[in-house]
């Protein structure tokens, strides 16, 4: 059963070779075999968003999956978390007062 192109998503993640101009887009769990591969970015001078959408999947050359840019991660309320901790600390005591 051939699986449709809009059910294949693949996040990838932008980074550039040291020491050279290339740009390559790093998909770290490929939704077809679960291994990492790399496609072009293009140059340093390039806009590498021209790059995602539909690509070939290299695991599977008849297969085509969506190519998108990584979600950016949520940013952590340290406020919140500091808060939680200090709570925290007051219920339960200190744990180096056992002497």
């Amino acid at each position: 059963m051939a699986r449709r192109k809009r059910d294949l998503v693949a996040f990838a993640m932008l980074r550039s070779l040291p020491g050279s101009r290339v740009q390559l887009w790093v998909v770290e769990a490929c939704p077809l075999c679960g291994r990492s591969h790399f496609h072009p970015a293009g140059g340093r001078d390039d806009d590498p968003r021209e790059r995602l959408g539909s690509v070939k999947a290299p695991c599977e050359p008849d297969v085509t999956y969506e190519l998108t840019q990584a979600p950016r991660p949520r940013k952590e309320d340290r406020r919140a978390k500091r808060r939680q901790e200090r709570r925290d600390g007051r219920r339960g005591g200190r744990e180096d007062d056992e002497w």
